[in-house]
């Protein structure tokens, strides 16, 4: 006669315990993820608003007071292409959002211009440091007029070389 051996995994109660043992550790150790409800949607409103160059901006409300953007330095060469991304958002719901741009002093860079996207182009022709007071008024997302902000931006161009065409 054969000896009888023993044989746990055909014990059930061994089998869920070695289950639950193994999925623990395996959350323990952050190799299984838990699960999490999804975030909930957004209210409607602006989100994610930088200025010039990418600078963080705050406080912009449908209110009268003006929200901020952190200064900014903008370097660039002589001769060679200079882009400055315009301010961006994203606007809930839609993502559709449209601005106003002026320039309340200084002026640009020879060679440097305005897109209609906010961005600043162009192949700057002389070297020196400018500094700008930009004003993004007013904001509109989803039919709400936000008022915009202020943000100082100061150009740097180096260099004296030829420049390419």
């Amino acid at each position: 006669m054969a000896p009888i051996r023993h044989r746990p995994w055909r014990n059930p109660s061994w089998v869920v315990l070695l289950l639950f043992a193994t999925a623990s550790a395996l959350v323990l150790s952050g190799c299984m993820p838990t699960y999490s409800a999804p975030p909930p949607p957004k209210a409607p409103g602006l989100y994610s608003v930088t200025g010039w160059g990418g600078a963080s901006c705050w406080g912009m409300t449908s209110g009268n007071d003006h929200g901020t953007c952190n200064g900014i330095d903008l370097y660039g060469t002589v001769g060679h292409p200079f882009n400055a991304e315009g301010p961006r958002a994203n606007c809930v719901p839609g993502g559709q959002w449209s601005n106003s741009t002026t320039l309340t002093s200084g002026t640009l860079p020879p060679g440097l211009t305005w897109e209609n996207s906010g961005d600043i182009t162009g192949i700057p022709t002389t070297s020196g440091h400018w500094i700008l007071e930009m004003n993004d008024n007013p904001l509109t997302c989803g039919g709400t007029t936000y008022i915009g902000f202020v943000q100082e931006v100061r150009i740097h161009i180096g260099g004296g070389g030829p420049v390419v065409e």
